[in-house]
C-alpha cells in the first residue's frame, strides 16, 4: 500500500470551509492544522494544490481583519471605557515585635476607570460608509456640509448619556452594547 505523502486522504470539500470559518474567528494557522489533524507542511501543500482551500484561507484571513477594524471604530464611535492601572508607592508603617514603628515604602497598585468619549471623526467615516447618500461626501457638498455639522454640533457639549441616545438616534436599529468592567450592558 502506497503511503500519501501530502495527506490527501485527510482532505475533503469540508476542509476549505473549516478553515475559512476558523480564520474568521481568529484561529492561527497551527492551531488550525492541530485541528485538522495535519502537518503545517501539508497546509502549505493544500495551499499550492487546491484553488478552493487557498481562496477560502485568503477571504477568512480578509474577514477576520475586515470585522476586527470594523469593531475598532464601532468602539470609537460610540465610545468606552477601560480600567487603567498604575504602581504608586505607599509609606506605611510596621510595628516591630518591641512594639517600634518601623516605617517601610510598598507599591500599590491602583486601578482607574477611564471614560474615552466617542469619536467626531469616526462617527463621520461610519456615517459615510454605512448612508453615503445622506452623510457621504457628495451630500455634504450638496448640503453645504451640512451633515458633517450635524454630526459635530455640540457633541463635545453633550454628556455620555446624551451622546449615546444621540447616536442610537443616528443609527436606527443597531444594538448598543457598553462594557462596564466585566459586564456588558444594552445603552
Amino acid at each position: 500500500m502506497s503511503k500519501l505523502t501530502d495527506n490527501q486522504s485527510k482532505y475533503n470539500h469540508h476542509m476549505p470551509k473549516i478553515a475559512k470559518k476558523l480564520l474568521k474567528l481568529g484561529w492561527k494557522i497551527n492551531c488550525i492544522c492541530e485541528f485538522m489533524e495535519i502537518t503545517h507542511r501539508t497546509w502549505d501543500n493544500w495551499m499550492k494544490k487546491y484553488l478552493e482551500f487557498r481562496e477560502a484561507v485568503n477571504e477568512g484571513k480578509s474577514e477576520f481583519a475586515t470585522e476586527k477594524v470594523e469593531n475598532k471604530l464601532i468602539k470609537r464611535c460610540m465610545g468606552y471605557n477601560y480600567i487603567k492601572s498604575r504602581e504608586e508607592v505607599v509609606n506605611d508603617v510596621v510595628i516591630a515585635n518591641d512594639g517600634s514603628q518601623i516605617p517601610i515604602e510598598r507599591l500599590k497598585t491602583v486601578k482607574q476607570e477611564v471614560h474615552v468619549p466617542p469619536n467626531v471623526s469616526a462617527i463621520s467615516k461610519f456615517l459615510a460608509a454605512r448612508m453615503p447618500d445622506k452623510y457621504g461626501k457628495d451630500a455634504n457638498q450638496s448640503s453645504g456640509g451640512q451633515c458633517k455639522q450635524l454630526v459635530r454640533q455640540d457633541i463635545l457639549e453633550l454628556t455620555p448619556q446624551e451622546r449615546m441616545e444621540r447616536l442610537k438616534e443616528m443609527l436606527g436599529n443597531i444594538r448598543v452594547v457598553q462594557r462596564v468592567g466585566d459586564k456588558q450592558e444594552d445603552v
